[in-house]
């Protein structure tokens, strides 16, 4: 019976053995087939990239949809940043030449190596550097003479096999192209773009671009004191947006594109004092843009804290009991405490900033200005929140605004 056991557990091995390999050449198989059609996104990225169209249509048309306009004014073909190049034709034949003498059986690289006059050893070794195609394309970058085999391919000018090592393959139309029957269209980058999007002409328009480099300061500040990057405070859109309007008031901030309740809370107080302050020293008006042509708001007027916070405060509460009543930072507190005092004019804030405190923040800011708190901050040793001399820089200039 000791040989029947070991037949029977051979034929187990045996088994074993097939089931694995056969669940290994499933798992190749699978992974073969991933590869594939990774390969295939990646050529169409390709195409796609070096496409001599629109690429918004090109976009389109790869989801299954038409693309109705003409010129989409933002991509680089539609803004005249390619442009066609002279001679095509010839170079087209001498590219495709050089494919037919080097038999077909190179991919790509070799062939653009052949045309630069590259000295590899590769093509030493095949007699490249001996045919007549040798350098024929030795001025032009590589980068562009690639691009324009990839063209040639696409343009069904040019095959390139789909093996594992895709060579370049000649057809008819490559022969019509040599044989002077057909006329080919090649494209390439201008050296410099000439022309804006329509979004960044618009974005632009009415700019104050003095105004925006100095906000940018004013946001870099802000940034440093917070440890945080510039772009959480406004992006560049909001601070153009900022320099175009001019807002005078929170309620003419509250237009301003990206700054919704939650930022114009933390920042607005700030803003709108450099704001003010760049304005005066440069005899610029404020709210440049009148009220007529302000989209409406898309967030809401006030948060449920805030409007709490105003009441509160209308009410005498301490911006310590305001803070803890709303569950709200005191920096955020505060800002609201600054919009109420910019809304209501107190006479007096002694309810919230003590007069001593006071009169010192109102003596540095008058020597040193409003357009900055940071001055004041160091102005006063560093002794008093930027939250208190917030209130009191705003109080004040609420009081200067009343009396002019």
């Amino acid at each position: 019976m000791r040989w029947q056991s070991l037949i029977s557990k051979s034929a187990e091995e045996a088994a074993a053995r097939q089931s694995a390999s056969a669940t290994a050449d499933s798992i190749n198989a699978q992974a073969e087939r991933s590869i594939a059609a990774g390969m295939e996104l990646l050529e169409q990225m390709r195409r796609y990239c070096s496409l001599v169209q629109c690429r918004h249509r090109g976009l389109s048309e790869y989801f299954g949809q038409s693309y109705p306009k003409e010129n989409c004014e933002a991509c680089d073909v539609c803004l005249d940043e390619t442009e066609g190049v002279q001679d095509a034709t010839e170079i087209a034949q001498k590219i495709l030449s050089c494919v037919a003498r080097t038999e077909e059986r190179f991919g790509i690289g070799h062939v653009v190596d052949v045309l630069l006059g590259a000295n590899t050893e590769q093509i030493r070794r095949c007699g490249h550097d001996r045919q007549s195609t040798h350098g024929l394309l030795k001025e032009t970058p590589k980068k562009e003479l690639t691009s324009w085999v990839y063209q040639l391919v696409d343009q069904g000018l040019l095959v390139r096999t789909a093996d594992d090592r895709p060579v370049l393959c000649l057809n008819e139309a490559s022969w019509e192209v040599m044989q002077g029957g057909r006329k080919v269209l090649l494209a390439k980058p201008k050296a410099e773009p000439v022309t804006k999007t329509r979004a960044a002409r618009q974005s632009w328009e009415g700019v104050d671009t003095g105004l925006f480099e100095h906000l940018r300061e004013v946001r870099k500040e802000l940034a440093q004191e917070r440890r945080l990057p510039a772009f959480i405070i406004f992006n560049d859109a909001t601070l153009r947006d900022l320099a175009r309007r001019r807002p005078g008031s929170l309620a003419a901030l509250g237009h301003v594109h990206g700054i919704g309740d939650a930022k114009m809370s933390e920042f607005g107080a700030r803003f709108l004092a450099q704001i003010r302050g760049y304005c005066d020293q440069h005899g610029l008006d404020l709210d440049a843009v009148t009220a007529s042509e302000r989209p409406p708001r898309r967030t809401k007027k006030r948060s449920p804290a805030k409007e709490a916070a105003l009441k509160l405060f209308a009410e005498g509460a301490s911006l310590t009991e305001v803070a803890t009543t709303i569950g709200r930072a005191p920096s955020t507190t505060a800002t609201y405490l600054a919009e109420f005092i910019e809304a209501t004019a107190p006479d007096s804030i002694e309810t919230w900033v003590d007069e001593e405190t006071y009169r010192a923040v109102a003596a540095v800011a008058r020597d040193v200005g409003t357009r900055r708190l940071k001055p004041i901050f160091d102005g006063l040793g560093e002794r008093i929140p930027y939250d208190v001399i917030r209130v009191v820089v705003t109080h004040t200039e609420v009081r200067e605004e009343r009396t002019a």
